[in-house]
């Protein structure tokens, strides 16, 4: 069963809550104390042109590499080579899973206004034992939904998107009501800043280009998309929105209050810009929105830091070793002797079903045979048939010439294992009859067509041995009696750290 995949309105609201975290919150009262009303609209202009011309070049590389995963890190690397791939996916991850700390600090802070009084201080800034606790709870709570799968989380995402963005366009919807064209005019240059205007843009961009972080999104869960076609669409679509909404927040605000009022307010600044329009009811439902929307944003943060170092181990960029943890603990898995296990496993089962699942080659390949291979071929070519192999031995040369394999065997280096399959076959004295010979025939055969210990594997290669080797019969050993895999229980872990003693 395939996994499911995420629609463009899910994509489009990873990619927009990613933005629109607490940042927005706070934006009118940064934007207020460091420009005028001219100055800001200079500043989104020019950020605006090149957030969009950005979110273009995410759709054009979508378009133009739609087989890479894993977004920034995949075009890092493909285009500018191994090291510079490994510094991305790094330096990604490392930014991603510690800066998305301050969103629940900032959550519970904000749970703060509603439960702390002066005599007793309960989650205060974020930062007291009731408040680590909460931050804890969350954290469990969504790497549970995260493991549920990204479909999923994305689902819950849609959803807090939705709740987080309905406040901002009722704010909006009240700026326009109540907007006043004096008071948007007042200091409409920001002379009162002391300041050019120059200055006072140069101010402004280094506010506006801090609130898009998150674009990238929609690119770093391209394997998860319906439609290669919906990663570029989605950028393009969250950076639209969320423009829209940064502008019209920012500017209309001016309407509302005086720009130096905004600029002393506390934050979240929208709360008191909306308390002045509609009273104390516009503070509440600010600071909900605020919990919802970091909240939202974190999961949206865990999951991009998720993906990047899944595809980077892939290339070695992030550590691979072939682990798996189930309920007792820790389990460490020998590739080549499970793959081995699994492969003679299913060679058995081709034989006993007589109807081999065959591969037949569109270049049939061929050998140099000596004598003793053309008798033991004679002698057994219809047990090899009914294996899967088939070997045409022509009268005027001494070639084999393989025209189909079992298609287990069908990326193997099938001459030399024909070869060897033979001179194997032509060590046992024509009297033995070759069903005794055949299980250590087929643990052989499938010995050499199993993965060595040194071989590198992608992540989805472990899964799929893992899986496999869940399914096959007596997978705990392999053909030659070692253990294919070893469990290491919780406690024994504990010992290495000294836990207990």
């Amino acid at each position: 069963m395939q996994p499911q995949k995420i629609g463009l309105t899910a994509l489009t609201a990873l990619v927009l809550s990613s933005m629109i975290g607490s940042g927005i919150f706070s934006l009118p009262q940064n934007m207020a104390e460091v420009a005028g009303a001219e100055a800001l609209l200079i500043g989104w202009l020019i950020t605006g042109v090149g957030i969009i011309a950005l979110g273009l070049s995410f759709w054009y590389l979508a378009r133009l590499r739609p087989t890479l995963d894993g977004g920034i890190y995949a075009y890092a690397r493909d285009g500018f080579g191994e090291l510079v791939g490994f510094f991305s996916a790094w330096g990604y991850w490392l930014c991603a899973t510690i800066g998305v700390t301050g969103y629940l600090v900032v959550a519970f802070e904000g749970i703060g206004t509603f439960t702390d009084t002066p005599e007793r201080i309960i989650f205060g800034q974020g930062n007291t034992f009731y408040a680590f606790m909460g931050e804890s709870l969350i954290v469990w709570a969504v790497y549970w939904l995260a493991s549920r799968g990204v479909k999923e989380a994305a689902g819950v995402n849609l959803i807090a998107t939705i709740v987080k963005v309905f406040p901002l366009l009722l704010f909006i919807a009240l700026a326009l009501w109540y907007f006043n064209g004096a008071a948007f005019n007042t200091d409409f240059n920001g002379a009162t800043l002391g300041t050019s205007t120059l200055t006072q843009v140069k101010g402004t961009m280094l506010i506006t280009l801090w609130v898009f972080t998150g674009v990238e999104g929609a690119a770093i869960l391209s394997a998860h998309a319906k439609k290669r076609s919906d990663v570029g669409l989605a950028t393009v679509l969250g950076i639209l929105i969320a423009l829209v909404l940064y502008i019209a927040i920012t500017v209309l605000a001016l309407g509302i209050l005086s720009r130096a009022d905004i600029a002393a307010l506390p934050n979240p600044s929208m709360a008191g810009v909306l308390q002045a329009m509609m009273g104390t009811a516009g503070k509440i439902i600010i600071t909900l929105c605020l919990i919802v929307s970091v909240l939202a944003s974190y999961l949206s943060w865990i999951l991009y830091s998720m993906e990047v170092p899944y595809y980077g181990a892939q290339y070695g960029a992030f550590p691979k070793t072939l682990l798996a943890q189930n309920a007792r603990g820790l389990v460490i898995v020998d590739m080549h002797a499970a793959h081995e296990r699994i492969l003679y496993e299913r060679l058995k089962a081709q034989l006993r079903a007589r109807h081999p699942e065959v591969q037949r080659l569109l270049l049939p390949q061929s050998l140099a045979a000596t004598p003793a291979h053309l008798d033991t071929l004679a002698q057994h070519r219809d047990w090899l048939h009914r294996l899967g192999f088939d070997l045409e031995a022509r009268a005027d040369e001494s070639r084999i010439h393989i025209n189909a394999v079992p298609s287990l065997l069908k990326h193997a280096a099938v001459a030399e294992i024909v070869g060897d399959l033979l001179h194997e076959l032509g060590e046992y004295p024509a009297s033995i009859a070759i069903e005794r010979l055949q299980d250590e025939i087929l643990s052989r055969l499938s010995c050499h067509k199993a993965v060595r210990a040194h071989d590198s594997l992608t992540i989805p290669e472990m899964n799929h041995l893992l899986r496999d080797i869940e399914t096959t019969p007596a997978s705990g050993q392999c053909n030659h009696g070692r253990p294919t895999w070893v469990q290491l229980t919780t406690d024994e872990l504990g010992k290495y750290f000294m836990r207990g003693e």
